[in-house]
């Protein structure tokens, strides 16, 4: 067989198993399985217990979520925001999180808080990732 019939073979391999598809050395088309877990202090509520940010995630992306948060307390309270067990090495490499929360007091009123992935553009070597978004009152 010709390089370039092993070579489309090899693709086709990849793109039937949901694998990444290269194009000159780029990735063009990105395959990741994701877990994101939010994991929160006993008084905090939310919408969601996990955030999909999607089976195809392209190199420069920046994927936006809103989680709606309240307090069950009887006191509003700002609360503290970070990822944690981000799994893997090469994920954490290229890939972040923002949101935007700015300190506003959480109460009984729910409050939108926009968590933003963002996707390096020169990505390689990630298919899964998962990480914790730790909320703390």
């Amino acid at each position: 067989m010709s390089k370039k019939g092993m070579l489309a073979v090899f693709l086709a391999l990849l793109l039937g198993a949901g694998g990444i598809l290269f194009a000159a050395g780029q990735i063009t088309n990105y395959m990741i399985s994701n877990a994101g877990s939010i994991v929160s202090s006993s008084n905090l509520e939310y919408d969601t217990t996990h955030i999909d940010w999607g089976a195809n995630l392209d190199p420069g992306d920046n994927i936006e979520r809103v989680v709606k948060f309240w307090n069950l307390g009887t006191t509003s309270m700002p609360v503290t925001i970070a990822v944690d067990n981000f799994n893997t090495a090469a994920a954490q490499t290229y890939l972040s999180l923002t949101w935007n929360y700015t300190g506003q007091l959480i109460g009984k009123t729910p409050v939108p808080i926009a968590f933003t992935l963002h996707v390096s553009p020169s990505i390689q070597d990630v298919s899964t990732f998962s990480f914790n978004i730790i909320i703390n009152m």
